[in-house]
């Protein structure tokens, strides 16, 4: 994305902006999804949602070690469809 924003408007500032928003998104996408995953951990295995949210990043990073980005991608994109399906 920042690439393309910069060279849309030929600015090496725009593709700047562009990248710390791009990583804002992310983190703060990745940080709602971590206390999702923390919330049912703790829940499940009744524990708190520190806790909850460290098995959740072990099991993730466990599978993204196994498998590696392509594993990652196979099961996101099943995730994907389902939940951007019209019901």
């Amino acid at each position: 994305m920042p690439d393309f924003i910069g060279d849309r408007y030929y600015s090496n500032t725009a593709r700047a902006v562009a990248a710390i928003a791009t990583i804002f998104i992310s983190l703060t996408y990745v940080a709602g999804q971590m206390r999702g995953v923390g919330i049912v951990f703790s829940r499940f295995l009744q524990v708190d949602i520190a806790t909850g949210v460290i098995i959740g990043v072990a099991v993730v990073a466990f599978f993204a070690v196994l498998g590696g980005m392509k594993g990652i991608t196979w099961t996101r994109w099943p995730s994907t469809r389902c939940s951007s399906s019209p019901t």
